[in-house]
């Protein structure tokens, strides 16, 4: 699907993306094939795109489409993910990674894949430990009313609607999406989870870590999904960033953003890119525990905290996501004038391994975007 993106001019080169001095809409300066080096099934997996204005390249590794502002930058801060050999045997891989300190940056991530990548392996995963046996009925809980948002996302947008899942980590609402035949763009800035999902949709299998007794061990467990297969016509991979998305505007009829906006550093930034890529008509979907973190957003940016709205009272999130959307913070988000049609609090629970499981609160947020 990356090249029906750059077929229908829907990516986009972020260093020439930006308002159109009128205000109405973005600049867009579509992205072209400079070259394909590699296919498998018929679909790229090496190759490079260029921008049709400023000429700056864009490389797409693995199946990945890698587009940032300063793409340079994004390769240093990755740099073990991207040239990361995915060819190892499976012990050999975990003899090797423990290598890797439990606090690094590599180490970190292989437990945020390990993590997010459990609910994939399903009856195939790590048997069942004590905080799996403990949650499943709340994480049961969650599926269900979780996919009830997803069908009713798809019975508004119509079959075969084109929906970007921002911040998608390994993919799981993504697949999700494209099994109930939505044509999904799969964004994040994570090389490492961004690579798993587009070998698990070009092959049907992949090696995932998994983390195991109370947290002192990793291991590698091969994720056999032969359906994904399927779906990879369905599904483009694109890493690039919240706040510059390298999309065209209007290129969605849907925009999912589950449990990101307390992820970046900016989220009322986040929301009005996502608004961008929004087609008049369309709708925006979003969650969030709001767990913030000094790591990823300042407190003068958090909502209910440095931003707010006028009619809130205290520090609660949910008025001012709410006032946001509806258009009342005019001085940050004058464009901004969504209806919401529905919004729930759902439980989320996040199984870290055998002996440990984190229990969130998400405030889910459905809101349209006027006109058609």
């Amino acid at each position: 699907m990356i090249s029906e993106l750059v077929d229908a001019n829907l990516l986009t080169c972020p260093a020439c993306r930006g308002p159109l001095p009128d205000g109405a809409g973005l600049r867009s300066a579509p992205l072209q094939w400079v070259a394909v080096h590699t296919e498998a099934a018929g679909r790229p997996v090496h190759g490079l795109l260029e921008c049709s204005a400023c000429r700056c390249r864009y490389p797409l590794i693995d199946g990945v489409a890698v587009v940032f502002a300063d793409t340079a930058e994004w390769l240093r801060g990755q740099a073990r993910s991207v040239q990361a050999r995915v060819d190892l045997p499976g012990p050999l891989a975990d003899f090797l990674g423990q290598a890797w300190a439990e606090d690094d940056a590599a180490g970190w991530h292989r437990q945020m894949r390990a993590v997010y990548s459990r609910s994939l392996l399903g009856a195939d995963g790590p048997s069942m430990g004590l905080a799996d046996q403990l949650t499943a009925s709340l994480r049961a809980c969650s599926a269900e009313r979780l996919d009830a948002r997803r069908g009713a996302l798809l019975s508004h947008l119509g079959m075969g609607a084109t929906v970007l899942d921002a911040g998608c980590g390994v993919g799981e609402n993504s697949l999700e999406l494209a099994s109930l035949g939505a044509r999904v763009v799969a964004f994040d800035r994570d090389f490492a989870a961004l690579r798993q999902l587009s070998q698990m949709l070009r092959d049907g299998t992949v090696d995932v870590p998994v983390w195991t007794h109370g947290g002192a061990d990793f291991s590698t467990r091969c994720l056999d999904v032969p359906q994904c297969v399927e779906a990879a016509a369905r599904v483009a991979v694109v890493a690039g960033d919240a706040l510059d998305p390298p999309f065209a505007a209007a290129a969605f009829d849907g925009v999912m953003a589950l449990n990101l906006i307390d992820n970046v550093p900016e989220p009322v930034t986040c929301v009005r890119q996502l608004h961008g890529v929004l087609r008049a008509g369309g709708r925006l979907v979003l969650a969030s525990p709001f767990d913030w973190s000094p790591r990823a957003t300042p407190r003068a940016a958090r909502l209910g905290d440095g931003v707010r709205s006028s009619a809130s009272s205290g520090r609660d999130p949910v008025p001012t996501l709410h006032a946001l959307l509806e258009g009342q913070l005019v001085h940050r988000a004058p464009e901004l004038m969504l209806s919401i049609v529905h919004s729930e609090e759902l439980p989320w629970v996040l199984v870290r391994h055998d002996r440990s499981a984190h229990l969130f609160v998400s405030h889910l947020v459905e809101a349209d975007k006027p006109g058609r």
